[in-house]
Parts: structure tokens; sequence; C-alpha cells
């Protein structure tokens, strides 16, 4: 017997097996006998059929008559052909099978039929129909036609999850232990990092000991008894079994190649998959069962290989806030923050990336990153302010950027560079980021485009971290807190406060629900934000200031990635093509469909910035109401108030001295307030980096 045979009779008779009344598993749609001539019995499948030699048949093929029935021709064949193919769904055998069908290998009601109804219409397929129009071979015929059915990747979905949806598996761990004695004297500051990355995101491999070099100033031995770290390298879930196991093995091998500081400190690291959120007609289906489904089914059709395509959808639901708390709220983050109270207080948790382009903030003119660490810029700042803040928020900047990065994305938007110096022409898809192999006029393009793109680009977040700082001074509620730079403080004594004893844990330190501290999805800042709010009892109407702080002059360089992220000021932005996907902060005019932005304005609008008066408006608005008419109302109430800052940003872009905006009064008393700040602070930084007395 040949491999497909042998494979075609262990399928009828395993289905059949697990078929059967005795296996519990399966739910039968009723305990009717099967009409079918072939009985089925707990040892598999019985042909009782005549051994009698047949014409060539294809089709439905009626005994009584020999009558021969694919598609039906006229009324009458129409009425034989429903009548056995109704007779054929509707039997038991086929009903169970079918249900087992829907169980186990997620094959659904329609797709299961179908392929029995292809089978009927097919010129090389034969249902028996005995003389007394009873069917004769439907279990086989059935078997046969449906053996290749698998999950089919057309009916499954990528979708937003819902708290609990996500399963998180872990992967690989590792640590190394400081001991530390208690200190009985005057204890500092203590901060445990928290990396969440990407598990093959460039940079990550030594970003615990650039923490340890380059975040805290000292003696490596007090150094080590004030910080520790926490990495967590995190991969989705891959859904085919093989990309699965290959996947486990990379992130572990990966954590295993951590480069750690050569002094012992305290570290904990560990690999993590989470699960996309697969859905089948609505219902949330769990990856091991689809993955077990992919491998007990024949793979036809490129069935794998779709499901691959498809699984590429879960890139527009990253569960950002899922990969935050699995980090923060995890065993490994408490014990350390355990272990560091011993020596100091208070601790706070610092969030950070793994991507991390520097740990040090910017020189005290902000014209360029320094040489202070940012655990040293925020002691600095807890000296200054004090402790009492529950989030205290860095911010980033855009220093240090990637020029490589910028000749990419420049020849790729740039229409005009087509060819290398050499002639060969330019795969714009992947150009090169060797500035030698560009002719020298177009070298000498790219290189004064990189100039100006760096330029805009710094002096707009610089405009951007002004009126943040503003903001804290008045109502720091309005402030987002930027997940890549922020503390979160996690224990002190002189407060009570203790992190892992609040309501968000159990009994036992664990997290009571998936998605009640950072959410399931992006803007997870703002959503922990709100969450610790709630917690501490924050009042509706407070301004945030004690709770939220913003630590002026301790942002770290970030990587703005491609220009389709729009923090990058390029010079290629354009208006959408059509009205309808304009965002709500453009104001759609004649003749700009499909236009360039004028760079100033695409500086304000530049993506995360607070100098659009729309993202003010807007985020203002959130610190009153989550309900979405009301946050409209609001929204469109106040623009104008904040109309005044995205004007004198603008005008101090295009270097206007007429600047007198602050006096403007908009009837909205706090929106006024908040407006009035800020620009009373833009105008003293303008006078500072434009030396104007």
């Amino acid at each position: 017997m040949n491999e497909s045979k042998t494979y075609r009779r262990n399928t009828i008779i395993s289905s059949v097996r697990q078929m059967s009344p005795n296996n519990p598993e399966v739910q039968f749609v009723d305990n009717r006998p099967s009409k079918f001539s072939g009985m089925l019995t707990d040892s598999g499948f019985v042909d009782n059929r005549l051994k009698t030699s047949l014409p060539i048949q294809r089709k439905i093929y009626f005994l009584a008559d020999g009558k021969e029935i694919g598609r039906p021709a006229n009324k009458q064949e129409g009425i034989r052909y429903n009548k056995v193919k109704k007779q054929l769904l509707e039997d038991t055998f086929v009903c169970s099978h079918r249900t087992f069908f829907e169980q186990n290998r997620l094959v659904t009601k329609n797709d299961f039929d179908k392929a029995i109804k292809d089978d009927l219409e097919s010129n090389d397929k034969t249902l028996l129909v005995n003389k007394d129009d009873s069917v004769l071979t439907g279990a086989s015929f059935v078997i046969n036609a449906t053996d290749k059915l698998g999950p089919n990747p057309d009916n499954f979905k990528v979708d937003k999850p819902n708290p609990g949806d996500i399963k998180i598996e872990t992967t690989g761990y590792r640590n190394t232990y400081k001991p530390l004695p208690l200190n009985l004297g005057k204890k500092p500051t203590g901060y445990v990092a928290n990396i969440v990355s990407y598990y093959a995101e460039n940079g990550v491999k030594d970003i615990t000991k650039r923490y340890f070099d380059d975040a805290i100033s000292g003696e490596d031995e007090e150094k080590a008894k004030r910080l520790s770290v926490v990495v967590g390298l995190n991969s989705f879930s891959p859904i085919i079994k093989d990309d699965y196991e290959t996947r486990k093995k990379d992130v572990s091998k990966k954590l295993a190649e951590l480069t750690l500081p050569q002094y012992p400190i305290n570290f904990q690291g560990f690999g993590f998959l989470w699960e996309p959120c697969w859905k089948l007609n609505g219902k949330h289906i769990p990856n091991f069962n689809i993955r077990w489904a992919l491998e007990n089914t024949p793979n036809v059709d490129d069935r794998n290989a779709n499901f691959r395509v498809k699984q590429k959808d879960l890139f527009a639901n990253l569960p950002y806030g899922v990969f935050r708390e699995t980090v923060m709220a995890s065993s490994r983050t408490h014990f350390l923050v355990d272990r560091l109270k011993l020596y100091n207080n208070p601790v706070y948790i610092h969030s950070g990336d793994g991507d991390s382009v520097s740990l040090k903030v910017p020189n005290d003119t902000d014209t360029g990153t320094g040489t202070t660490g940012i655990l040293d810029k925020m002691d600095e700042h807890l000296g200054t302010n004090g402790t009492g803040a529950k989030i205290v928020i860095g911010g980033y900047n855009l220093y240090n950027l990637n020029e490589q990065k910028l000749i990419v994305e420049i020849v790729k938007a740039e229409s005009n560079i087509t060819f290398y110096a050499d002639g060969s022409e330019i795969d714009k898809k992947k150009p090169s980021d060797d500035l030698s192999r560009y002719s020298e006029n177009n070298a000498a393009f790219i290189q004064a485009k990189i100039g100006q793109i760096v330029h805009n680009t710094q002096v707009g977040n610089r405009y951007d971290r002004i009126i943040r700082n503003a903001i804290s001074k008045i109502y720091p509620k309005m402030l987002y807190p930027t997940e890549p730079n922020m503390l979160i403080k996690a224990y002190d004594s002189l407060d009570s406060t203790d992190f892992f004893q609040t309501s968000f844990f159990d009994e036992e330190h664990r997290l009571k629900q998936q998605g009640s501290l950072w959410g399931m999805g992006a803007s997870e800042g703002r959503v922990f934000k709100e969450n610790m709010e709630k917690e501490y009892e924050q009042k509706p109407d407070a301004s945030g200031i004690g709770f939220v702080d913003w630590a002026k002059g301790a942002s770290l360089p970030t990587d703005p990635r491609g220009f389709d992220r729009h923090i990058l000021i390029s010079g290629y932005e354009k208006y959408p093509e059509k009205v309808e996907d304009f965002s709500p902060a453009q104001v759609h005019a004649a003749g700009q469909l499909g236009q360039d932005i004028p760079l100033v304005e695409a500086a304000v609008q530049q993506a995360q910035s607070y100098a659009s008066a729309y993202r003010l408006a807007e985020l203002y608005a959130q610190t009153l109401t989550s309900e979405r008419v009301k946050k409209e109302q609001i929204r469109n109430n106040v623009l104008p108030a904040f109309k005044t800052v995205e004007n004198m940003v603008s005008s101090m872009m295009m270097g206007s001295n007429d600047l007198e905006f602050a006096s403007q009064n908009t009837g909205q008393e706090l929106p006024d307030q908040i407006a009035k700040v800020i620009c009373n602070e833009l105008m003293e930084s303008f006078k500072y980096y434009n030396e104007i007395p």
C-alpha cells in the first residue's frame, strides 16, 4: 500500500473512531443511527456495499434507473438532486462528522457543506443511491470529500484583543544577584529599570550594561546597591508549529546573549511569547487550537503559507500595554523592588525601551546630548521637587538621529534619485545607506537634506518639550507619560506607597486583570496614568500637581524610525489624496489634496507634538471625560484658547517678532490660563535661544 493510500485509510478510520459516541469530546447532534449502508462501529468503518462491477460513474448515480446527475438540468432532476443532498447533509453521521470538524479542525459549516456539494457536482466523484432512493455510499463519500479540510485562513481574523484574551508564555529565564545590606542610615533613591523590547531589537543586547555604565554615576559598589534591571524580551507566538518552536529558541538565545555589567548587580531577564487574538466567526480561538488543527490536517492549497500571510495582520493591533505590564507587574520586578528596599527609600520603577539611543540627557543649553545620565538627572529633579509624585515624566528628544537611516528614507522619498553613480538602478524599497555610492550631485543634495531634516525636527521637538514643561506648572494632568522614559513610584515608607499592595494585585501579588494597568493597545501611557489616578483616588477636577511631575531636562533620545511615523519633519509630507483621509487636526482647503504640506504646518502637526492646538484641546478634554460626545464638545470649545499657542509657535518658526498672543482671552478660564503660561514660557525660551534681551 503506497503512502497516500495509507494516509487516506488511516484518516478515515481515525475520523470514524473520533466520532464514536464513546468519545466524550464530540458533541453529537442526536443518537439516531445513520441510514447509510456503510455502518459505523468503534473499530472503524465497515463497508457493507455490494461488490459489483458498475459502469463508469460520476456525480450522483441512481442504481434504480442508471441516471446520473451532477448539476440539475431541469426541474425533475433538481427535485431528485435536492432530495439526495438533503438526506446526505442531514444524516446523523454527516452531522456528527461536521461537528467534529467544527470543533477540532476549525472548519466552518459553510466550508464543510461546500466540500460535499463540490464533490456532488464533480466529474470524478460518485455517490451511489439505492433503488429505494436511500444513499448507499454516504459515509465514504463524505469522508473522501472532507478529509483534506482544515482551517481556512480567509475565515480567520487577527483582531483587537479584549482583557484576558492574550495568553503569555514565558520562554527562558536569566538572573544575577547582588547581596544588599540593611541600610540603617540615610537611604538614597533606588531604581528598578524595566526594559520591554522585541527580542530582535537592535540595541537591546547591551541595554543592561548601558544602564549601569551611563544612566547612573558613582562607585560600582554604590551603583549596584541602587540599581536593578529587569529585561523582558517578547515576540508574538507564531501560528505554525515549526515557526513557534523556532521562535521560542530564538528568544531564549537572545536572552542568553544579553551583555551584563562586569560588576555584579541584581538582574532578572526573561523571554515571553504573546498570543495574537485570532477570531473565527467573531469567536476568540486559542492559538493552540489553531496550531493543532493545522498540524493535523493536510497542508493543501498552501494553507500554512496563507496563515503566515494572515498572521501579519497582528501588527495593526499590537498590545503595547500588555508588553509593559508583563514586565512591570511581573514577580521579577516585584522581587527586585523588595530587594532594593533594604538599602533605598523611595524605590522607583524606570520604564524604558530596549532600543534607547542613549541614556544621557541633553546638555544644559538643550542643543544636544550631554554627559549626565538619566537616573542622575532624576535624582536631581527629585532632590529639588521632592518625591511626592507617583509618576515622573522624562520625555524624549530627537538628538543623535541616525544619518544612515535618513539617507535611506530620503532616497525612498526623492523621485529624482533613481540611479547610483555607477549607473545601476536603485531599488527604491531598499536603497543603499552608503553615501559614496551616489553621484556627486545627489550625494550633496542628500547631505544638505539631512541637515535640514535634523535641524527642523530638533527645533520642533524643542518647542514641544518647552510646552510640556509649561503645562507641568499649571495642569500636569494633561501630560502624556512617555513610556520609554518615566518613573513610577513603587515604594516609599514616608507616604506608605507600596505599588504591589494596591488593588491592581491579588494577595499573591499577581495582576488581577490583564490590561488593568497599561491597557491592551496603544496610548498605553495615558491609560496607565488614568488607572493610577483612579487607584490613588485623584479627584476628576484635580490639576495633577503633586501627582504627576515633568522632569525638565530629563528627556532621552529616541529613534523616530522612518518618515511614515511623521515624527521627522522631512519636507516630503503631503496632504491626503481624499478629503475623508484628513486627520481631525488638519483643515481641508481647496487645492490641497495630494499637495506638499508647508514645513511650518508639518512641524506643528508633528506626530505627538504639543504645538498643535487640536492636540492640546484633545488632551485637555481627555482629562475631563472619557465619553466621546462630551469629549468632542469640550475639545471644540477650548480649541480657540489653544490656537494662540499654535499661532505663536508658527510665528516663531517663521522668525516673526509679532508674538503678542499671550494676552488674548477666549472666555475659557482654565484653558486660557494654560495657554498663557505656555506662551510666556515660549517667549522666554525664544528670547534665550535668539539672544534677545
